[in-house]
């Protein structure tokens, strides 16, 4: 979560804490706390939490296989940011329904944001070159 600014890591903190009293992250642990992990950094976080949970849940729920093969694969072992081949429907849908939600203006940003990113996701989409701050 170093990666995060402030107000993104409060929000995927406080996602982390109810995801661990949540008694249904007990039957996945490793897939819940994997997903989040490769793919917050390109979340938008305007979501309640608990929709961003029951997201969370439904798209590992649906990919439990793809994830699982995934964790014990030999690209993963060697490059963890392979798993955003089987994460990029998730960080779709949160980013699809946050827009849905903004769209009905069910939700307001006061702070116009970019996040940019590429599916399937390549190495040298980390740091964009026209990006100043980069």
């Amino acid at each position: 979560m170093g990666d995060l600014d402030l107000e993104a890591a409060g929000y995927f903190s406080d996602i982390i804490v109810r995801l661990t009293q949540d008694v249904r992250t007990e039957a996945l642990p490793n897939l819940v706390f994997t997903t989040l992990k490769h793919s917050m950094n390109m979340l938008p976080n305007y979501l309640n939490q608990e929709e961003f949970i029951k997201i969370l849940f439904e798209f590992v729920t649906d990919n439990r296989q793809a994830l699982q093969t995934k964790m014990f694969s030999r690209s993963y072992i060697y490059n963890p940011d392979s798993m955003l081949t089987v994460t990029g429907p998730f960080i779709n849908a949160l980013t699809e329904r946050t827009m849905e939600l903004y769209q009905q203006e069910s939700i307001s940003v006061t702070e116009e944001k970019v996040k940019k990113f590429t599916f399937p996701y390549r190495e040298e989409d980390v740091a964009d070159p026209d990006d100043d701050e980069a």
